[in-house]
């Protein structure tokens, strides 16, 4: 769990990243992981972008589950990135495994 620095909302640090959750074992934490993103990703919680010319879309990296999606080769494919700083999630309540 972490504390969204603006809204104060808790949140899941939920992603592939997460590779333990203390007082479980390797397996159990698998399985948790995998039933947490199998809720997290159902249809009703996804939003899927069919993209236009000149769509932009900015999302809040401290709160957001997101992936990208093949691309199709034959089009022409521009990315630019664009960064806010500013606090981030890290909390007493997140610890990252070394």
């Amino acid at each position: 769990m972490t504390t969204h620095p603006v809204t104060g909302r808790k949140a899941l640090l939920l992603g592939s990243h997460v590779s333990a959750i203390e007082g479980m074992n390797e397996a159990e934490t698998e399985a948790l992981v995998a039933e947490l993103t199998a809720h997290c990703c159902q249809p009703e919680f996804v939003y899927s972008h069919v993209w236009t010319p000149g769509d932009i879309i900015v999302w809040d990296n401290r709160s957001t589950l997101h992936r990208g999606r093949p691309a199709d080769p034959t089009e022409r494919r521009v990315m630019r990135r664009t960064a806010v700083f500013g606090e981030g999630v890290e909390g007493p309540e997140v610890q990252v495994a070394s």
